[in-house]
């Protein structure tokens, strides 16, 4: 993780709000989603994975545990990993049974090969930089069991940065943001670079997701499911 996040994540304000879903940059015009909106979210990133009670689950990049507490329902056990020990210990005393929070640098967290049918990276590819998310595909990849599915969700769309920076005030705002390396979402990404770097890294089938109306992202962000 780029150490710009890895400092936002750990020492911002933002994750000492009230809200949960504040804490973790989850807002329309800075107001918190609503939980029903959330709740419709899991269940469309839930429909593409297929849990079912056996299965070992990765939640990578966790934040306050959003998905780690319904993932934990669908699944054998799961893990989740984060760089903020704010919001690890917010997982832990959450107290699920089936759920080990793991405060560590995505970048560096390291488990058993061919361990995981499921991995699931939401809303935190933006905080790596190209480079770095080769690493992450490459690292998940050995992570999970043959056949096993890696869902990155609310990856930011190169293609259509200039619909979410949409004004010349907003356009300003974001090149003011790089000139302090401060990138206010952090790193775009092509489609076609993404597909073509799971192939890269070995993975058998990529598929690329277009988010549901209701998701508050979805003008300027897609979803990615890869197999192994």
């Amino acid at each position: 993780m780029d150490d710009y996040w890895n400092q936002y994540w750990n020492y911002s304000d933002i994750i000492n709000r009230e809200n949960k879903h504040a804490q973790v940059g989850r807002t329309i015009q800075g107001i918190p989603l609503e939980g029903w909106l959330w709740d419709k979210t899991i269940e469309f990133v839930f429909n593409h994975l297929d849990l079912e009670l056996s299965m070992s689950a990765l939640d990578l990049c966790a934040g306050n545990g959003l998905i780690t507490e319904p993932l934990s329902q669908k699944v054998k056990f799961v893990i989740a990993v984060d760089c903020s020990k704010k919001f690890i210990d917010s997982i832990n005393k959450k107290q699920l049974e089936n759920t080990t929070a793991i405060c560590c640098d995505a970048r560096s967290f390291k488990f058993k090969d061919n361990f995981f049918d499921i991995s699931i990276c939401y809303f935190a590819l933006q905080h790596f930089k190209v480079h770095e998310s080769i690493e992450l595909f490459r690292n998940i990849y050995h992570l999970m069991k043959p056949g096993g599915k890696f869902y990155i969700g609310d990856i930011p769309d190169l293609d259509r940065i200039w619909e979410f920076h949409s004004t010349d005030n907003y356009k300003s705002v974001f090149f003011e943001s790089l000139e302090r390396r401060e990138p206010i979402i952090g790193t775009w990404y092509k489609k076609d670079t993404l597909i073509n770097l799971s192939k890269y890294i070995g993975y058998s089938k990529q598929e690329i997701i277009t988010q549901e109306k209701f998701m508050i992202n979805n003008h300027y962000r897609f979803d990615m499911l890869l197999i192994k």
